[in-house]
């Protein structure tokens, strides 16, 4: 055996996501007229927030010291980018610092989010 299949890597990746039991909004900052105002995209999406860098985000643990840092993971394929906030169901906000590189294998997409307000 060579490796993992491409249905198995599917199935894997749709039971994880079974275990993100948050749902988030995400928003992006649009410049209209010279000014920058922040918008939803897309619909609600699932989530899973974790407090901490957690061990995927200490090799970025030295340039973010000082935040209140947090592990937001979300389907692989979800459109988020750096800079953009992220808002779950109890109100509270994150600004998304840092987007971890997706390789062949991975089965989620992992930001680094800074709370900025906690609701």
């Amino acid at each position: 055996m060579t490796g993992i299949t491409d249905r198995e890597l599917r199935a894997i990746r749709e039971a994880q996501e079974e275990f993100m039991q948050g749902e988030a909004e995400i928003w992006r900052r649009v410049i209209i007229d010279g000014a920058g105002e922040y918008g939803k995209i897309g619909d609600t999406v699932k989530c899973r927030i974790t407090p901490g860098f957690m061990n995927l985000w200490r090799e970025a643990a030295d340039r973010y010291q000082g935040l209140t840092a947090y592990a937001i993971t979300f389907p692989l394929g979800t459109d988020v980018k750096d800079g953009d906030k992220v808002y779950d169901a109890y109100g509270r906000e994150f600004l998304v610092r840092d987007v971890k590189a997706v390789s062949t294998y991975h089965t989620a997409l992992q930001v680094l989010g800074e709370m900025v307000n906690n609701a």
